[in-house]
């Protein structure tokens, strides 16, 4: 039941979104955008909660992620890889200076830095992907392929998953799973770019 909820809801938020790649003016798409960062750094920080990371780096990554996909929305991004370079030195200073040696600064340090890049970077770039003439068609295209690759996913690996992916930070996900959503990701993509 819980399966075909979540198949479900994909659908009805198509319709939304549409609305918003056509119609919303480009602050809402930044606040949508922001939004949808602040909660992926919120799980990715609850997974990292055995480092148990001081208030400094959380803070201190989530002003820099904001600060990345702000930026990414003023002048096409001509300023990100300048302010990207320049947020990962305060994020460096930040964990030298407000860690000790004990608590393992370097692991802090890069626990940050793949936050920055792996969720504001990377999000930052739909902002990107807006501006470009047909931004909203590859938009919809990541959707459908993300949609597609984790519906695999999830319907492969509880049929058919046996062998655990990482057991102690997600144990519900599998290699069977796993290699479905590739899978299902590809397969949505070539369909997609022969429908386009």
């Amino acid at each position: 039941m819980e399966q075909m909820k979540r198949v479900a809801s994909a659908f009805f938020i198509l319709p939304p979104l549409l609305l918003l790649l056509n119609y919303a003016p480009p602050w809402l798409f930044l606040c949508l955008t922001l939004g949808i960062m602040w909660q992926s750094l919120r799980e990715y920080f609850h997974i990292l909660q055995p480092m148990q990371l001081p208030v400094s780096s959380v803070l201190c990554s989530t002003l820099v992620s904001s600060l990345v996909i702000v930026t990414a929305s003023l002048a096409d991004g001509y300023w990100l890889p300048m302010v990207l370079f320049l947020s990962l030195v305060c994020l460096t200073i930040s964990a030298l200076v407000t860690t000790s040696p004990a608590s393992a600064p370097f692991l802090i340090l890069l626990a940050s830095i793949f936050g920055v890049f792996f969720i504001g970077w990377g999000l930052s770039h739909l902002i990107l992907l807006r501006y470009l003439p047909a931004g909203k068609w590859y938009i919809l295209f990541l959707c459908a392929v993300v949609w597609a690759g984790d519906t695999s996913a999830m319907y492969a690996g509880k049929s058919l998953g046996r062998h655990k992916l990482a057991p102690t930070i997600s144990p519900g996900k599998t290699w069977e799973g796993a290699a479905a959503g590739v899978v299902g990701g590809i397969l949505a993509a070539l369909l997609s770019a022969a429908w386009g």
